[in-house]
C-alpha cells in the first residue's frame, strides 16, 4: 500500500509570511495540531501549536536575567502578542529531512514516524513540492480500515446508546405519530401491542399511556437498560402496561406465537438487518395473531437519493451535564457501489465547548435498500394482505398519501 492512495491531498498550509494568528485560526478550524509551511507550494518547514506555545515562556536568557520577571498568569497574557508576528520566525525546519514521497510504502512511512516521534509527515515530490500530508490515523484506516467490518445492528446501537435520546426530539415526534397509531389501532381492535427495536422505549411508554399493552424488544444491552430506567419512574398502573426485552428479535418472537394484536418497527428498523430482514418478517408473522396489524415505517430511500438529500436528520441539543457545552448529530446515508445493494448509514456527532464545534466521533453500519416495490413483494410472500403505503416526514401524522420524492418516511399498514 502506498502514501498516495490514503494521504490528505488537498492538505491546508500557510507561507512564511502569514501571520501566527492566520496559522492559529486554521489549526483551531480544522482540528489540526499543525501545518506545512510553503512558498509557492514549494515544501519549506512545518507551524505546530508547540512551537507557538513555547514562546509563551521566557527565553534562557531572559531567565537567567530575572527568573521571577514573568508569572505563568504573565505568560497567558504575552498570547496576542504573538498574532501579528511572521510565520517565518516560529517554524520548525526539521520535517525537511522527515519528508516522504507518494511512492512510499505505509509501513515504511510508519517507522519514520515511530523512530522520529511525529504523527505525521509531509508528503512532496521530486521537486519538492507539497502534494499532500499523511498521517498514522491513515496508515492505520488503509492497512487495518478493510479488514474491520462495519458495526452490525447491536453494536451501532450500543455505539449510539450513550446519545439516543439527546439526538431526538422527541417531543416533535411523539407529538405526531402517536395519534396516528392510536387510531389505526383503535380502528382495528388492537389492544396487545410489540414494538420491535424499541431503542430507549419512547414509543412504548407512550402507547402505554393511550391504554394500550406494549413490550418493547430490543437487542441492545444499553439501549433496554435505559428503557427499564425509564419504566422504573412511571406511576405502578402504567407499569403493568409497560415491559421491554433484550434479546435476539428472532429468539424472542418465536417464543411469543400469536401473542400481539399489533406490532410496530418505527425509525428505519426494518432496514438494519441488511441480511436477516426477510426472517425478521417471518418472526413477526410468526408472532402475530390472526387478523394482527403490522406497521412498518422505513427511510423513503427514493427521496433520500433522487433528490440527493442523503442528510436526512440534523439536531443540537444541549448537554445535560453542562449549561456549557452542546451537541450537534448529523445522520446522513452513503450508496458505496462495493455493498451491492445495501447503503451505509452514518452518524455523526459533534461538541460545542462553548468555543469552538470539534468533531467527537463519527460511526457507521450497513443498511438494507428497501423500497416500496420490494416490502410490498416481499409481505405478499409471507401471506400479508392489505397492504397500504403511506408517507410523512419527521414529526408529522404518520398516514398521507405517499409522495415518494417528498416525505422523509414510507409507512406501510398491513395485516396477518
Amino acid at each position: 500500500m502506498r502514501v498516495s492512495d490514503f494521504m490528505h491531498k488537498s492538505a491546508a498550509k500557510v507561507s512564511p509570511d502569514d501571520t501566527v494568528k492566520t496559522a492559529m485560526r486554521l489549526m483551531l478550524n480544522l482540528g489540526m495540531d499543525g501545518l506545512p509551511v510553503c512558498e509557492n507550494n514549494k515544501y519549506l518547514g512545518s507551524i505546530s501549536e508547540a512551537d507557538i506555545l513555547q514562546h509563551l515562556y521566557p527565553s534562557i536568557q531572559e531567565f537567567m536575567t530575572d527568573p521571577y520577571m514573568y508569572g505563568f498568569e504573565d505568560m497567558e497574557t504575552n498570547m496576542r502578542g504573538l498574532f501579528p508576528k511572521k510565520v517565518k520566525n516560529y517554524m520548525d525546519k526539521k520535517f525537511l529531512h522527515y519528508v516522504v514521497r507518494p511512492e512510499t510504502t505505509l509501513l515504511h512511512v510508519q517507522s519514520i514516524m515511530m523512530n522520529k516521534g511525529v504523527s505525521h509527515l509531509p508528503v512532496v515530490d521530486k521537486d519538492g513540492n507539497l502534494v499532500g500530508i499523511v498521517s498514522q490515523g491513515d496508515i492505520f484506516k488503509g492497512i487495518l480500515g478493510s479488514e474491520i467490518p462495519h458495526d452490525d445492528s447491536a453494536e451501532f446501537h450500543d455505539w449510539a446508546a450513550n446519545h439516543y435520546d439527546l439526538a431526538q426530539t422527541w417531543d416533535k415526534r411523539l407529538e405526531g405519530e402517536i395519534p396516528s397509531l392510536k387510531k389505526l389501532f383503535t380502528k382495528e381492535g388492537v389492544k396487545k401491542i410489540a414494538d420491535i427495536g424499541s431503542g430507549t422505549g419512547e414509543h412504548v411508554i407512550a402507547l402505554a399511556r393511550e391504554g394500550f399493552s406494549a413490550t418493547g424488544i430490543d437487542r441492545s444491552e444499553r439501549l433496554t437498560s435505559k428503557s427499564l430506567e425509564k419504566r422504573f419512574a412511571l406511576s405502578t398502573e402504567l407499569k403493568h402496561r409497560v415491559s421491554f426485552i433484550n434479546g435476539d428479535y428472532f429468539k424472542v418472537l418465536r417464543k411469543k406465537r400469536d401473542s400481539f394484536d399489533g406490532v410496530i418497527m418505527m425509525g428505519n428498523m426494518l432496514s438494519h438487518y441488511e441480511k436477516d430482514w426477510k426472517e425478521v418478517l417471518d418472526s413477526i408473522h410468526y408472532s402475530l395473531k390472526s387478523g394482527g396489524t403490522l406497521f412498518l415505517q422505513l427511510t423513503n430511500y427514493e427521496s433520500v437519493f433522487s433528490t440527493k438529500k442523503r442528510v436526512v436528520r440534523f439536531s443540537i441539543a444541549p448537554s445535560r451535564i453542562t449549561k456549557r457545552r452542546k451537541y450537534a448529530f448529523i445522520t446522513f446515508y452513503d450508496n458505496p457501489k462495493e455493498l451491492k445493494g445495501n447503503l451505509l448509514l452514518n452518524m455523526a456527532v459533534m461538541g460545542h465547548d462553548g468555543l469552538r464545534w470539534s468533531q467527537k466521533s463519527i460511526n457507521s453500519m450497513v443498511v438494507k435498500d428497501i423500497r416500496q416495490a420490494t416490502i410490498e413483494h416481499e409481505l405478499k410472500k409471507k401471506s400479508f394482505k392489505n397492504i397500504h403505503f403511506y408517507g410523512s416526514n419527521y414529526g408529522e401524522p404518520l398516514f398521507n398519501t405517499f409522495k415518494p420524492r417528498e416525505h422523509d418516511w414510507l409507512n406501510v399498514v398491513t395485516k396477518k
